[in-house]
């Protein structure tokens, strides 16, 4: 058996397998055992919950999904950067926008044949037979920035032939040359290592943060997308230090920022008739006696607060008040709340100490509903799929975890 087996541990932290093809003169790849290697620094479901995006201390962003028997794959690899990542979000179903430790936010559209190989994983239809030559992405010599053609005659773009067929998972080799996406647009405004960034629900204005030790740095700026571009079209400072998170209302017309400095505050966005923008600020709180790991939305009316004060607030917008407070046993980290087709609410809080709780809403006040140990390290983020009950779990102990709600 081992005769016809070979196993190799990759320097990027994947399992690769070969077997002995049955005329016993060829290696095939087989399936490889891949992820992060570091910490897990922010995740975002496309819009229809087909794929997940990650993104690491270990400079790459990874896309995952499931296959028909619902085991999930890392199926391509669209950034492999020389900065560590910190923050994405989709736009659409074909573009996100990432930030880093250069300061630069980055937007990506997927190549054609992403597309192919995600329906055909996912049946939506394709060969599951297909494969050929790809014309790959790649990153010049002395510089970051993935491209899609060649203008210098010295880097000619040649088709390399692809190891495994489109309806299977990626090999290694694959993930790093066949998988890379595009850069479409880059976006130069902030002076600090990117910390956060969202996309408003119509998904043409953008937000985005930065660290930050004084007020001057912790602005909040906002991109409007073009034709052809993004263009800032706002900048507000409301935090004294960095702003942690983001998040649009379900309707876009609001922005909730959380702090480091123990603050939130509430933005109001104003589309103009001429397609300017203007932001108002409704209100800043120091609500919580430690760091403010993260905001959601309830509704466009209510959203929800975690703190490292082991607290998490429920709060209403008309009139703005403080409605209820849950106490936990250790610091939260992060949050995200999700609408059963009964009418039922699950909000997810991740804490510090890897546990993660569930809680629910029937009529008009949360409770727990449970609490079990999910990772060995603190949670980083937590976000539902959409159209399904389930929850990504992203952690600093380098792991992505798909849970299912029964």
């Amino acid at each position: 058996l081992f005769s016809r087996l070979i196993l190799t541990h990759g320097s990027k932290g994947d399992v690769q397998f070969w077997s002995l093809h049955k005329d016993q003169h060829n290696w095939k790849p087989d399936l490889p055992l891949t992820g992060h290697y570091k910490s897990i620094e922010g995740c975002s479901w496309d819009p229809a919950g087909n794929y997940l995006l990650t993104t690491s201390l270990d400079q790459t962003t990874r896309i995952f999904c499931p296959d028909l028997q619902g085991t999930w794959h890392e199926i391509a690899r669209p950034q492999i950067h020389g900065y560590d990542l910190h923050c994405i979000s989709t736009i659409d179903g074909s573009t996100f926008i990432s930030g880093a430790d250069e300061k630069v936010l980055r937007v990506f559209k997927a190549p054609d044949f992403f597309t192919t190989r995600l329906n055909i994983i996912t049946g939506k239809g394709g060969s599951d037979t297909e494969i050929g030559n790809v014309l790959p992405t790649f990153v010049p010599a002395l510089g970051l920035s993935n491209r899609a053609d060649s203008s210098n005659q010295d880097e000619q773009r040649t088709a390399i032939p692809a190891q495994m067929p489109l309806g299977s998972p990626p090999s290694e080799s694959d993930l790093c040359r066949h998988t890379l996406w595009p850069e479409v647009d880059k976006l130069y405004g902030h002076g600090n290592e990117l910390f956060c960034v969202a996309v408003h629900p119509g998904m043409v204005l953008a937000a985005s943060s930065a660290k930050a030790n004084l007020s001057a740095d912790a602005g909040i700026r906002f991109w409007s997308k073009t034709e052809t571009t993004w263009l800032m079209v706002g900048h507000m400072e409301v935090h004294s230090l960095t702003v942690i998170s983001l998040r649009f209302s379900p309707s876009g017309r609001y922005l909730l920022a959380t702090s480091r400095d123990r603050s939130w505050s509430l933005i109001e966005i104003i589309h103009k008739e001429d397609g300017s923008y203007s932001f108002n600020l409704i209100r800043r709180e120091e609500a919580h006696s430690r760091i403010i790991w993260a905001g959601v939305w309830e509704s466009d009316d209510s959203f929800i607060t975690v703190s490292r004060d082991k607290k998490v607030k429920f709060w209403t917008c008309s009139p703005l008040a403080l409605v209820q407070t849950l106490e936990l046993e250790n610091g939260a980290t992060s949050a995200d709340i999700m609408q059963c087709s009964n009418r039922t609410k699950y909000l997810a809080v991740g804490q510090e100490n890897g546990q993660l709780s569930i809680f629910s809403k029937v009529a008009s006040e949360w409770k727990p509903h449970e609490t079990s140990q999910v990772s060995s390290d603190s949670i980083n983020q937590v976000s539902w799929r959409p159209n399904a009950v389930e929850l990504a779990c992203i952690s600093k102990d380098r792991s992505l975890r798909i849970l299912k709600l029964s």
